[in-house]
């Protein structure tokens, strides 16, 4: 089994622009590198931020609940690393993430909106209501409390 310190892989890996990470992704694709899922989650990892503002952003326009843009941003996070699974060349991992994320927004289907609940006209006062027929049918009596 091949031994490596995984602390200073990450570290320069994170020291990479996005086209030479993907360079290396491609060569550790092509080698069967164990290191792969280090150089794939560091590139998730950088397109989350565009994963999200496209699903916040398209989502609120398109009327998405916040529900369905969350279903979107995992959606597209899933997609997004299964896309970077694939051995072939991709584009910069943000333009890669935006458009996936923009066709999983565009798959939902936005949900009627709730109609506002609004109170009743009337507040329903129960043991109000009930205390008051309690003093009129004479079952408890009235204390005058300005003379106590």
């Amino acid at each position: 089994m091949e031994h490596f310190d995984r602390h200073a892989d990450e570290l320069a890996l994170r020291r990479l622009d996005d086209l030479a990470l993907e360079q290396v992704r491609v060569e550790m694709s092509a080698d069967g590198d164990s290191r792969l899922d280090l150089v794939i989650r560091e590139l998730v990892l950088r397109a989350v931020c565009t994963i999200e503002s496209v699903c916040c952003t398209r989502g609120g326009n398109c009327g998405l609940s916040r529900e369905q843009v969350m279903r979107a941003i995992d959606d597209a996070s899933v997609r997004l690393l299964m896309r970077l699974k694939r051995p072939d060349r991709q584009s910069a991992v943000t333009a890669v993430a935006a458009e996936i994320a923009a066709d999983c927004v565009d798959a939902q289907t936005p949900q009627e909106p709730i109609p506002a609940r609004l109170a009743p006209s009337r507040p329903q006062l129960r043991v109000a209501e009930q205390l008051g027929e309690a003093l009129e049918s004479g079952r408890l009596r009235r204390r005058d409390w300005r003379s106590s």
